[in-house]
């Protein structure tokens, strides 16, 4: 067709032997409790595993994904899990042209079967403009999915997306374990639906 924290020892350390001069209580938190309030939190971001990765993006090859064209991957979940966001990485051109919003469904057949979840969504930035062999902008982005699914294969789909200035976009190919189809509909004279290899993404959740 883109941190570090203090040692548990040591904020419990300095919460021993720190004054703060005034009382602790609601509203009121002392720099080594805001320490340890981050670390906390910090552990619990990281609880976030990646349940299925079809393969990073080399920036060779990409599918459009936008102006009537859609791509559907499929990926695996062995165990029921709760997704809560899928990484992928989007083509365009010029580096201010950022993706503003995707369509996406998962599904049990490619471009069909049941809908298991779907929107159209703002596109969270994970990493900026990365110029490609190709000279073109390679976006990590990121859908927020946020389902409980079964295990199970399933498809991704995306399309629809809206770039900055209005401009087409691509799905950048892996080649990854994952099967891949592009839907072309009435932008093809051929077949509205053919296989193609398949796309770099991530499906980033917990197992249940």
């Amino acid at each position: 067709m883109t941190q570090a924290a203090a040692a548990p020892n040591a904020i419990l350390a300095s919460m021993a032997g720190r004054k703060t001069g005034r009382p602790q209580g609601i509203g009121i938190m002392s720099k080594p409790l805001r320490s340890l309030f981050v670390l906390l939190f910090a552990v619990g971001i990281a609880r976030a595993d990646i349940l299925y990765s079809n393969g990073v993006d080399p920036g060779l090859y990409s599918w459009q994904i936008n102006f009537g064209y859609a791509v559907t991957d499929s990926f695996v979940l062995r165990q029921s899990a709760h997704v809560d966001k899928i990484t992928l990485s989007i083509w365009d051109v010029d580096d201010l042209n950022n993706p503003l919003t995707a369509g996406w469904k998962i599904t049990t057949q490619p471009f069909g079967g049941q809908v298991v979840a779907s929107g159209e969504s703002v596109l969270g930035l994970v990493q900026s403009c990365q110029e490609n062999r190709s000279h073109f902008c390679r976006w990590e982005m990121a859908i927020s999915v946020n389902v409980d699914l079964p295990a199970g294969t399933y498809w991704l789909q995306v399309d629809d997306v809206q770039t900055r200035f209005n401009t087409d976009a691509f799905w950048g190919q892996s080649g990854g374990p994952s099967r891949a189809f592009l839907y072309s509909g009435p932008n093809s004279a051929d077949s509205a639906i053919r296989a193609i290899p398949s796309e770099s993404f991530q499906v980033v959740g917990t197992n249940r």
